[in-house]
């Protein structure tokens, strides 16, 4: 475990994400999760979802609500792992299979809609998931195993089934600590704990926290692994002005301070890169342009941000002290949020729109229409050797090795990576 690349993993019951997806998108940007399980989606096969950086993968419900979501960072194979649903099965449930340097790991999400869970479908999807696995979700169990805030009685037949299932299952233990509270009544305002997660006694010691409110009854509920140091955060990558002409100054530049041949291969890359990057220096500038991948959406204001934060404010208050007149205030901010960030987009869309004429440019155009859509094109470059993809990074480097050593040749023999 101590090795898992994998740090921290991010489940939401959205109700509805794409109405939601411009606080989701900057969320996910300020936590940087590796694993995103969103619950009650609302998507259609029809409507687009892309999260940039992040492979996804989706479960639509065939009718009206539902629908599951799994996005895994893109660096980090994977595949959806087929489930067979157990005859009267209710959960919805999506799992995806990620390849790690040291073997696999299972995440599957669910959702239970409302219904009663039955014992012999948790222990049909046990079966089913191989060691080690993590399962996230909206469960809908009440048991005052998990909920303190419940009165006497007032548990369900699914919270009873599940906790029959973790006293006898040797595979999942139940993360989620005691009291944690995840979504708020949005008429009585009293609290409750219905997403949890369950995992292997790999992921004990996990430390499990809610999010910020993101316009759902339902509060991101966050897992960060124990015992690992935080991504380091490489600095964006610069954008530089290339014309035509400052090729050959560039060339010329490049002469200059090339490397002197012989050497070890190491330090010849080394001293290669360095003089590169020196000549470009050198010969072209520097764009003033935010990189790519720091921009927000075209149409979003300072209104759209006070109205956001107002509406965050509100919630805290009246989750603190559930009385009506907090509720109420409540509403209305969440209205006024609607309304802003609806006015906001027209806006945008409208001021777009009348710079149009016939002599536009038909990539900048269509630049701001999947801006203001929201979609984004992601590169992923997967290593395969005879139909294998390749994970460890010791089979990367020989392959690449391999490839370029035969490709532009070498005045000497590679050494063995």
């Amino acid at each position: 475990m101590a090795h898992l690349p994998l740090r921290r993993f991010f489940l939401w019951n959205a109700r509805s994400l794409l109405r939601k997806i411009s606080n989701f998108k900057q969320t996910v940007a300020d936590l940087v999760p590796d694993v995103i399980g969103p619950c009650e989606t609302w998507l259609s096969p029809h409507l687009h979802l892309s999260l940039r950086g992040f492979t996804v993968y989706r479960a639509d419900r065939q009718g009206v609500g539902g629908g599951l979501a799994v996005a895994v960072r893109e660096d980090v194979p994977s595949s959806v792992l087929p489930l067979t649903r157990p005859p009267r099965g209710v959960l919805e449930v999506l799992a995806v299979r990620l390849s790690l340097v040291q073997g696999w790991i299972i995440v599957a999400v669910c959702y239970n809609p409302c219904k009663d869970i039955g014992l012999e479908e948790l222990r049909a999807y046990q079966d089913q998931l191989p060691s080690p696995c993590l399962l996230l979700g909206d469960f809908n169990t009440r048991h005052p195993h998990w909920d303190p805030f419940l009165t006497q009685g007032s548990g369900n037949r699914s919270g009873t089934s599940l906790f029959r299932f973790l006293l006898e299952s040797d595979c999942f233990t139940l993360l989620t600590p005691l009291g944690l509270q995840t979504r708020t009544d949005p008429h009585s305002g009293l609290p409750s704990t219905l997403d949890l997660y369950l995992g292997d006694p790999v992921f004990e010691g996990s430390t499990i926290w809610t999010g910020p409110y993101l316009g759902s009854d339902h509060l991101p509920v966050i897992l960060d692994v124990p015992n690992l140091s935080p991504p380091c955060s490489a600095p964006p990558r610069p954008h530089w002005i290339l014309t035509r002409g400052s090729w050959f100054s560039f060339m010329a530049t490049l002469d200059n301070t090339g490397p002197p041949p012989g050497g070890p291969i190491h330090d010849r890359v080394m001293d290669f890169t360095s003089s590169v990057i020196t000549a470009g220096k050198a010969t072209f500038r520097r764009s003033s342009k935010r990189p790519r991948g720091t921009t927000t959406v075209p149409w979003w204001t300072e209104d759209c941000t006070r109205v956001v934060r107002a509406r965050r404010s509100s919630w805290n208050v009246w989750r603190r002290c559930p009385c009506p007149s907090h509720q109420d205030t409540h509403r209305r901010r969440d209205a006024e949020c609607k309304r802003t960030l609806t006015r906001a987009r027209r806006a945008a869309w409208s001021a777009f729109c009348s710079t149009l004429s016939f002599s536009s440019s038909p990539s900048r155009t269509w630049s701001f229409f999947r801006a203001m859509k929201g979609r984004r094109t992601t590169l992923s470059y997967p290593l395969v050797k005879e139909g294998n993809l390749l994970v460890g990074f010791q089979d990367m480097a020989t392959l690449l090795a391999a490839f370029f050593g035969a490709r532009f040749g070498s005045p000497a023999p590679l050494p063995n990576l």
